[in-house]
């Protein structure tokens, strides 16, 4: 019987190709395998390079069925890498279900570090970063702003004295004006209150007032 083979979890550029490491190309290109979450999109990205390991598609839809399957051949002796479409996989990304399988199945899970968005956006944001929260919000797809790709928002937390109910206030008011003129109402609504933890009614109403004071009255 054969030895059991690796699962490489590998960092893709998030924009800039030229961020792709050795490492990481290396890796690609000598895997037998790499599942991808858009073959197409990362396709692409292999050519740049020359990379023509074969492409299988694994994505939210397809995820639970495909990880027996994957898992198998790993058990075979078979090195796979999964990449996501951008970034760390598995960070607000498919994936997990894949690599708790092959932990399970005492198969060596290697991180081949690279881009993360959240990580590149707190790294410049000039925020204290000893301690973080990262949290994943995710907006109804009929909202047709949220389509055109992903944002990462960076939130000083409230300082504790007498005056945090002030802070928090004007924490909302730059949210607001932030985020309307790109989001529906509702949407930034729903993330502002989400963020601050102050009432929706209360930040639905401010937001109404931004709008009413700019003179904009429709969804971005």
């Amino acid at each position: 019987m054969s030895a059991p083979g690796t699962l490489f979890i590998v960092a893709t550029p998030i924009g800039n190709l030229a961020d792709l490491s050795a490492r990481a190309r290396s890796t690609l290109a000598e895997v037998d395998l790499i599942a991808a979450e858009d073959t197409r999109h990362s396709g692409q990205m292999l050519a740049q390079f020359g990379i023509q390991t074969p492409l299988c598609a694994l994505h939210e839809h397809n995820e639970a069925a495909r990880v027996a399957e994957l898992v198998g051949r790993l058990q075979g002796g078979a090195r796979i890498a999964l990449v996501s479409d951008a970034g760390t996989p598995l960070v607000s990304d498919p994936g997990y279900r894949l690599v708790a399988a092959a932990a399970a199945a005492g198969i060596a899970v290697v991180p081949v570090p690279g881009a993360c968005a959240a990580i590149a956006a707190l790294s410049v944001a000039g925020l204290a970063t000893d301690r973080f929260a990262f949290e994943l919000v995710l907006r109804a797809a009929g909202e047709a702003n949220m389509a055109r790709g992903e944002i990462v928002l960076v939130v000083a937390g409230a300082p504790a004295t007498d005056g945090d109910d002030d802070a928090m206030v004007r924490q909302r008011d730059r949210l607001l004006g932030a985020l309307l003129p790109v989001m529906p109402l509702s949407a930034a609504v729903d993330l502002v209150s989400e963020v601050t933890g102050l009432r929706r009614n209360r930040v639905y109403e401010r937001a109404l007032g931004l709008r009413r004071e700019t003179g904009n009255t429709e969804d971005a």
